[in-house]
């Protein structure tokens, strides 16, 4: 009769059993669960690429945000790890649901090319009152947030990123909102929209401001001249038939 041979061939591993093969186990799955959690956290993380932009974009992406009002908010080295990540093409109520804050912070991180000059941030009707800071220095302000003072004028913003910020190769966008009663209750979204504030190079933007300010107001200069020139035409029609009744009298 044959024997079975069980003997571990030289260079095979042996199975680990017993209080090594327990220590083992444990410490793989350990270590997946850390690797699990670590990815989670960076995938919580606001971030955008920029990097390779070649045309202005929508800062439409998830932002951590945060109820309250710290100046240390605006920071990069700021820890806003246990904020919340929030769709800007979503309502806000739900989130501070039955809370209505009167200033809420938004961060979101934003990777360029640190070679990469002209950039700028062009800002839509965010609030009546509100401020973005980029890596902790303030770009852009509207009205006042505390003490509330609104700012009606629904202008478009448009302020250039300064160059020694980009060549950091990181921008920390964060935005100071404030949110008045009557938004939180009435009937439109308050805050932050996906389209309210848009990256891209400012010649372009300033261009695209243009253009939409000649297609917003395009029928409204039309409406205008048609009423000047049936202005001038009643005129003349007025000066004519008088002329007539003046030369039939004569």
């Amino acid at each position: 009769m044959f024997r079975l041979n069980r003997s571990i061939a030289p260079g095979a591993r042996r199975p680990r059993t017993g209080v090594v093969g327990f220590v083992w186990t444990a410490t793989v799955c350990l270590l997946q669960i850390l690797a699990a959690s670590s990815a989670q956290a960076q995938s919580a993380v606001a971030t955008f690429d920029a990097s390779k932009l070649h045309e202005p974009a929508d800062l439409g992406m998830p932002w951590l945000i945060h109820a309250g009002d710290d100046p240390a908010y605006a920071q990069p080295a700021f820890d806003d790890s246990h904020w919340t990540s929030f769709d800007p093409y979503k309502s806000l109520v739900p989130v501070f649901q039955p809370a209505h804050p009167e200033v809420v912070w938004y961060r979101l991180r934003v990777k360029v090319d640190p070679a990469q000059t002209g950039l700028a941030l062009r800002e839509i009707a965010i609030s009546h009152a509100f401020e973005v800071y980029v890596n902790g220095e303030r770009l852009i302000a509207t009205g006042q947030v505390k003490p509330f003072v609104s700012y009606l004028a629904n202008s478009r913003v448009l302020k250039r990123i300064p160059d020694r910020q980009v060549a950091s190769g990181t921008l920390l966008i964060a935005m100071r909102v404030h949110i008045s009663k009557v938004e939180w209750v009435g009937g439109q979204d308050p805050g932050y929209y996906a389209s309210n504030l848009t990256i891209g190079q400012e010649h372009t933007l300033y261009q695209d401001n243009w253009l939409s300010a000649i297609g917003q107001n395009a029928l409204d200069w039309v409406d205008r001249m048609t009423v000047i020139a049936l202005g001038v035409v009643a005129l003349v029609l007025f000066w004519a038939h008088r002329r007539r009744g003046a030369a039939d009298a004569s």
